[in-house]
């Protein structure tokens, strides 16, 4: 059974992630760039740090086996880092890779009908 799940991001978005997960009975560990994020405050399994920190990534990839993100403002990279870890991650970095460019989302939903 998964206890907790690893949001990438801290901020508002991030913390109504969190907010959700606990409701269902999960923990969440938050891995943000800033310290005082607002979904920090509803975990004690913070991690802070760049992102691309292999040493960050790393304590991250510690706490939770699944991962998701809190908004498309996250390096595709940093997605295939993790699973190279071992973790799942959702979405992944192919569908992240289609959100962030809204000219190829638009013709990829034009192809969906």
């Amino acid at each position: 059974m998964i206890e907790r799940i690893g949001i990438l991001g801290g901020g508002q978005l991030a913390q109504m992630l969190a907010q959700a997960a606990i409701s269902l009975g999960l923990g969440t560990a938050i891995f943000e760039r800033q310290p005082d994020s607002p979904a920090s405050r509803l975990t004690q399994h913070n991690v802070v740090g760049a992102w691309d920190d292999p040493a960050a990534l790393d304590a991250f990839a510690a706490l939770a086996p699944i991962v998701t993100l809190e908004n498309e403002f996250v390096d595709a990279a940093v997605l295939d880092q993790l699973v190279a870890r071992g973790l799942t991650v959702r979405p992944g970095a192919a569908t992240l890779a289609l959100v962030q460019d809204k000219l190829v989302q638009k013709q990829r939903m034009a192809t969906c009908g």
